[in-house]
């Protein structure tokens, strides 16, 4: 995905899927404290400026320290890259690919991808008095849940 990344050296898709890409993990950057996560769990960002948070962030020991395909370093930015990738590459969104590939075949009813909105669609699994099933106003009440996912527009 040409100009997506300011870096000289190329990243491919394997390096992406590895975790070998050398791309810093944006979570880092935004909620450094687990503070910051409950109070800032509601903001959304869209795909491409999570990559750019990232990018910006290369000049980190740990991130520095791994080149493109040289070390592993576990970063949700790889998923980001992942879902604008298959967006590039099918002309639609992640959501829909994922649905069509993958979650309607296997007859995943129930399963979908979060997209902008931080309210569930229906009750959530967990038995009602659960610790991480409170909800108010449908929203999940448990400080940190965040998703990968969660980042790709649903198409609704």
């Amino acid at each position: 995905m040409p100009g997506a990344l300011p870096y000289s050296e190329p990243i491919t898709v394997r390096q992406l899927l590895q975790h070998r890409s050398g791309l810093f993990d944006y979570g880092s950057v935004l909620w450094p404290d687990p503070k910051l996560v409950a109070r800032s769990r509601y903001r959304d960002y869209a795909p491409a400026d999570l990559v750019r948070i990232a990018a910006q962030k290369r000049s980190y020991p740990e991130a520095a320290a791994v080149r493109p395909g040289s070390g592993f370093l576990y970063s949700n930015t790889d998923y980001v890259m992942r879902g604008m990738l298959v967006e590039k590459v099918t002309g639609d969104s992640y959501a829909h690919e994922l649905s069509r590939r993958v979650l309607d075949p296997a007859r995943l009813r129930h399963t979908y991808i979060a997209g902008h909105d931080p309210r569930l669609r229906q009750s959530s699994a967990l038995p009602s008095g659960s610790p991480c099933s409170r909800r108010t106003d449908q929203r999940l009440e448990a400080a940190g849940s965040h998703s990968a996912l969660g980042e790709y527009r649903n198409g609704n």
